[in-house]
């Protein structure tokens, strides 16, 4: 997922070496009673420009 405080990442797993945080992958299995319907998708003629 982006969007995560890479620099605190950073801090905690990787002080001192030349490595660096690009993701965070969140790796596991729901809870039983957290599925709900799947979203509505977009519409790409209205939703998308193609430049």
């Amino acid at each position: 997922m982006s969007g995560f405080d890479a620099q605190s990442v950073d801090r905690e797993f990787f002080a001192g070496t030349k490595r660096a945080a690009l993701m965070a992958v969140g790796i596991g299995r729901p809870a039983l009673d957290s599925h709900r319907p799947r979203g509505p998708q977009l519409d790409f003629g209205r939703d998308f420009s193609t430049i």
